[in-house]
């Protein structure tokens, strides 16, 4: 029951909808210049080379944009298959969460965690999860909104 009209339709609208400049300001970075090279170089095979700022920085240097405007902070921190040591692994998230609790208190932070096992070791309770396949893995997508005091005071 395949339209093709239909689909070609369907698929304008969509494309009607790309927003082609983002509003907002984009940063992009590692503490490995090579990562940070792929990474523009990804971005500008995806057409939004333009739209990101990159830099070469550890993660525990970032800090909000501004205290005003709320930052969404996107990470994709090595996990135990990338790291073959999951003890190593999950004392990074927790270092990761740590950070996040104390220095991005009012704003958001997403994390692609390639194994959601290692969810818990953040230290944070989780706003949403979105599982996903990430190649062979079963990966996740995990949100945290940020603020001051823990769950039981809110």
């Amino acid at each position: 029951d395949f339209d093709a009209g239909s689909f070609a339709d369907y698929l304008h609208e969509l494309e009607a909808k790309i927003i082609r400049f983002a509003p907002q300001t984009i940063f992009g970075s590692d503490r490995d210049a090579k990562e940070v090279v792929v990474a523009r170089s990804n971005a500008r095979a995806a057409g939004v080379g333009d739209d990101i700022r990159w830099g070469n920085s550890d993660f525990l240097a970032r800090t909000p944009l501004s205290e005003s405007v709320e930052t969404l902070l996107v990470g994709n921190p090595p996990y135990g298959e990338r790291m073959n040591d999951r003890a190593t692994a999950e004392g990074l998230l927790k270092t990761l969460g740590d950070h996040l609790k104390s220095e991005f208190t009012g704003h958001r932070a997403a994390l692609i965690l390639g194994d959601p096992k290692l969810v818990g070791a953040v230290g944070l309770r989780p706003t949403s999860r979105l599982a996903l396949k990430f190649a062979k893995l079963d990966a996740r997508i995990v949100t945290f909104d940020l603020y001051e005091g823990s769950q039981k005071t809110r």
